[in-house]
């Protein structure tokens, strides 16, 4: 995630689902932000935003805290990517529900011309870890990186 405002989440994705699969908690969301702009933190680990998986399985997250969910949206994605001291490779799936993959290359080499970006054919959002084929394939493309 490069941040609420970068092109793999603005942009159109032809692999969106139509149904709904995360519900946001927005009172909570808007609670927890005044909350966070005086300085407080303490309700930080409270969920603001549940999925549509299964509860008991432990390979999936159910809800995102308000700090998992802060930490996702850089305020400035270029300047972190620009600042990072190792190399960077971008692995996405080309059939990600979540974002709108063909756009990491541009939005990533923005910052980083020498970035990897590597969209990995027919592969969605939760494949690139659940799926036992797509998972061999994402880690063939880790072990044949330079990184």
């Amino acid at each position: 995630m490069l941040g609420i405002d970068s092109a793999p989440y603005t942009e159109d994705n032809p692999h969106a689902r139509d149904q709904e699969w995360a519900r946001p908690f927005v009172p909570r969301l808007v609670g927890l932000s005044i909350l966070n702009g005086l300085g407080i933190h303490a309700f930080d680990h409270l969920p603001v935003i549940a999925f549509a998986v299964e509860r008991d399985n432990p390979h999936v997250t159910a809800t995102y805290s308000h700090r998992l969910l802060d930490s996702l949206n850089p305020d400035d994605h270029h300047h972190l990517l620009r600042n990072t001291d190792v190399p960077v490779t971008i692995l996405a799936g080309t059939h990600d529900e979540i974002f709108a993959s063909d756009h990491y290359e541009q939005a990533v080499r923005a910052a980083r011309p020498e970035a990897r970006v590597r969209l990995l054919e027919g592969i969605g959002h939760a494949d690139m870890i659940l799926d036992p084929q797509a998972l061999e394939r994402v880690t063939g493309e880790i072990a044949g990186s330079s990184c």
